[in-house]
């Protein structure tokens, strides 16, 4: 596969779960509405709802075949995330990301990284006019192994983003409790 293609293809993925994404904030904004209550934006559900129109909107632009522009527009809210994450990782860590409306979980590095591999593919595919339009020039099976890989891609990077959560080392863990100072532990 061509190297051009496969930015396409990539980008395409992350304009898949950005749809996802803001499909479901428009859905139910109450999640959205915490996280941005917790970063310090204040917001309404009229508000969270637009932030998930905009996120929809320019994904299927993009999906749709809107070449550099709708790919620089899609880096953009990538980065927006980005930063969105990292600041409620910091105010408020114990607040559900807001990604995937009631499926969302704590900020974790994960959000960071994938919104930060979805910056970059969208910003190539920008830079190099990678088209994420698979009916360029493809034949049927082709476009159908497109469609296939990239709702696979976006369904892996979803799961992987609202799957079980670990705990993360970055985060302060509770101070160990002494053995003798333990529940049903009689000693002084």
């Amino acid at each position: 596969m061509d190297p051009v293609a496969v930015i396409g293809l990539v980008a395409g993925i992350a304009a898949a779960v950005l749809a996802a994404a803001g499909i479901l904030k428009v859905v139910d904004p109450t999640a959205t509405v915490r996280v941005l209550d917790a970063i310090g934006l204040g917001s309404t559900p009229a508000a969270a709802r637009a932030v998930g129109v905009v996120e929809t909107v320019l994904a299927l632009w993009l999906l749709a075949g809107g070449g550099r522009w709708a790919a620089a527009a899609c880096a953009l809210v990538y980065l927006a995330l980005t930063t969105a994450v990292i600041r409620l990782r910091r105010r408020s860590p114990s607040t559900p990301c807001g990604c995937f409306g009631q499926w969302s979980g704590p900020p974790m590095r994960r959000h960071v990284v994938v919104n930060l591999a979805g910056a970059a593919a969208c910003a190539i595919a920008a830079a190099t006019g990678a088209s994420v339009d698979p009916g360029a020039g493809a034949s049927t099976p082709l476009t159908v192994g497109w469609w296939l890989a990239l709702i696979v891609g976006a369904v892996a990077v979803v799961v992987t983003l609202t799957g079980p959560q670990r705990p993360d080392p970055t985060r302060a863990s509770p101070t160990p409790v002494p053995p003798h100072q333990r529940a049903g532990d009689t000693r002084t």
